[in-house]
């Protein structure tokens, strides 16, 4: 179960990742950014082409490893900060764009599963 966690963390960084490398200008406007000038196609390329291609490696390497409890609380560092975030800046700059929305729930729903496998699996051992 935890394993199928971190597969599909990887796969949805993967799709993510590989859809702003080969679409930057679609997926910008689908986040709402502009891309303006060459740094910031370039910056945003390296946050959301690059980064999101690190984290799935990342998750795909939690996926192969046993130190399943390290893994978890990896996601639940992560994803905690990225959804409070999420959470603030809406309430502050509403309304958002749906693809926002739709990251706020999935945000969501895998830190629930994280701290849920955390606590109801690794935590009793």
């Amino acid at each position: 179960m935890i394993q199928a966690y971190f597969y599909l963390n990887s796969l949805l960084y993967a799709i993510i990742g590989i859809w702003v490398t080969t679409m930057p200008r679609a997926a910008s406007a689908a986040m709402g950014y502009t891309l303006s000038s060459a740094t910031g196609h370039s910056e945003f390329l390296t946050v959301y082409g690059g980064m999101t291609i690190g984290l799935s490696l990342i998750f795909f390497l939690l996926a192969k490893d046993s130190a399943n409890a390290l893994g978890l609380r990896i996601a639940i560092a992560f994803y905690a900060p990225v959804l409070s975030y999420r959470i603030i800046t809406g309430i502050g700059h509403f309304p958002l764009l749906g693809l926002f929305r739709g990251s706020v729930i999935l945000e969501f729903f895998m830190l629930i599963a994280a701290l849920a496998l955390y606590f109801l699996t690794l935590n009793k051992r």
